[in-house]
């Protein structure tokens, strides 16, 4: 047994210890203890549209945090617990916009009652001094009531009209779009649509006004001249060539395409009305008429909404004008050369192989031009998603900036209608090119045909691709010869392609 005197001097020894760890302790933790984390509050919440559906009725449900976040590219990591009328529990994760939100349209088989909630697991945010933890939260519980046999649109729709109707249409009466329509490609080259779709008109001719549009005299010469009208100018003069309806305006040349003196007018179609009537310099006398329009959905976190242009081309350079005053836009320079297709949401697409190898061992790339991606590139990042105003007065790069898409198909050995580049035209996108191809025709996301024609026979490569840039070869190459009549055709080429018939329409002359 150990005497008191040595656990008396044991237990001091010991003390002496602790204290001096404690000491020692504190003095690397006094660093921390300056150095406090803030903390912030949290507020979750969670929402549907609406509370009560029917069975595999979509609900929109939208959760988050009611705290924003400071940059676009920001989110919470948030989590949707539903349960469902039995107990069963469901996890949805997802990550929000900036703006605090996520939303997600789900349906539910089972009829009864669902308990939602969203739960936020914590997470710090923020740089230097602004950087916080964002305290943990679970929000209040919501009932969803999933209904047998009850079915309420969450947005009931409106009857079309059936009396006279005017521009512009309120937005909120959706279902009137189906007659809405524009004709946004001009008419000068062959090719061009006549089928205008989303359109509706009298069964029976009618005028509904007339006016003079020029340096045409118009109707019936009479006197000596006897039962002769006076020329309209559209034939070989093209007096209507390059006209446009947008929204319900038309947008025509007041002269022809000879004349000195270029006048774009814009008349309401409806009553007549000439809106506004300009004169345009942007280069020679082709430029300085229309040579298309443009009408670009534009959604994302900040702004959700049409865009409309008029385009003027002259050489590699296109202008965009506001068709609803004639004001300059934006414009673009060194715009590569190509059909322009429409996208889904009314972008401008160009599409072209390009072969950065030889004829012996080639090595082709389908690229496409984006004319949304030149703008959105070009504009400062910070405000690029608002779109309007900051584009007004800027000019573009449009080949530095526009190519959205180049994809290796290493499997392609022919393209029909193959040029080679030059090396004056091998630079930028093209540096290092050999030959490259323009498409016969495409189906922006879907295919792109490329094709040759001749006194011989039509051959044909298909190329397939989506949304998320999976190309692969549809046909290498695909001959037909053409019957021995074709060799008497003084001249011929593609008028027409239908993909949704998988045909294709050739012209030839008379």
């Amino acid at each position: 047994m150990m005497s008191n005197k040595f656990k008396s001097k044991n237990v001091t020894f010991i003390i002496t210890i602790l204290l001096l760890m404690s000491f020692i302790s504190s003095i690397f933790a006094l660093p921390n203890a300056n150095a406090q984390t803030t903390t912030a509050v949290t507020f979750p919440f969670v929402d549907t549209v609406p509370h009560m559906a029917g069975v595999s009725q979509p609900v929109l449900i939208n959760w988050g945090l009611i705290n924003y976040l400071t940059d676009v590219k920001d989110g919470w990591n948030v989590t949707l617990q539903i349960f469902y009328p039995n107990g069963k529990p469901e996890n949805h994760t997802g990550k929000t916009w900036s703006t605090g939100t996520v939303g997600r349209r789900l349906s539910f088989s089972e009829p009864g009652n669902y308990t939602l909630r969203c739960v936020f697991d914590g997470e710090f945010y923020g740089t230097g001094t602004s950087r916080k933890w964002y305290e943990p939260s679970i929000s209040a519980n919501l009932t969803l009531q999933i209904v047998e046999d009850y079915w309420k649109p969450d947005h009931p729709g409106h009857s079309l009209p059936t009396e006279y109707w005017t521009r512009p249409v309120d937005s909120q009466l959706r279902e009137w779009y189906i007659m809405m329509g524009s004709w946004i490609i001009a008419r000068d080259s062959r090719g061009a649509p006549l089928y205008a779709p989303y359109n509706y008109a009298p069964e029976s001719a009618h005028i509904l006004w007339s006016m003079p549009i020029g340096d045409n005299m118009g109707g019936l010469s009479g006197g000596d001249n006897g039962p002769i009208g006076y020329e309209s100018g559209e034939a070989y003069d093209g007096k209507f060539a390059n006209s446009l309806i947008i929204s319900g305006v038309l947008y025509y040349n007041k002269y022809v395409s000879a004349s000195p003196k270029q006048t774009v007018v814009a008349v309401d179609l409806h009553t007549g009305k000439t809106i506004w009537e300009k004169d345009f310099n942007f280069g020679s006398t082709a430029a300085n008429r229309p040579s298309g329009g443009q009408i670009l959905n534009f959604i994302n976190e900040n702004n959700r909404g049409s865009w409309s242009y008029l385009w003027f081309t002259s050489g590699t350079n296109m202008y965009a004008v506001n068709p609803a005053t004639g004001d300059l836009m934006y414009n673009m320079t060194s715009v590569p050369s190509g059909t322009i297709y429409f996208g889904i949401n009314g972008e401008m697409l160009k599409y072209r192989m390009v072969n950065y190898g030889t004829n012996a061992n080639p090595n082709w790339y389908l690229q496409r031009w984006n004319s949304t991606h030149v703008v959105n590139n070009g504009t400062r990042v910070s405000t690029a998603d608002a779109w309007g105003t900051n584009t007004r007065g800027t000019t573009y790069n449009a080949d530095r900036l526009g190519w959205d898409l180049n994809v290796s198909v290493s499997s392609l050995t022919f393209v029909p209608g193959q040029a080679n580049v030059t090396a004056a035209a091998a630079t930028g996108s093209l540096s290092g090119a050999s030959q490259q191809a323009a498409p016969l025709t495409v189906k922006p996301d879907v295919r792109a045909i490329f094709g040759n024609i001749s006194a011989n026979g039509v051959t044909l490569t298909g190329i397939s691709f989506d949304q998320e840039n999976s190309v692969y070869v549809m046909y290498n190459r695909r001959d037909w010869t053409a019957p021995k009549e074709w060799a008497d055709l003084q001249s011929f080429g593609w008028a027409a392609h239908s993909h949704e018939d998988a045909v294709s329409i050739i012209w030839t002359k008379d």
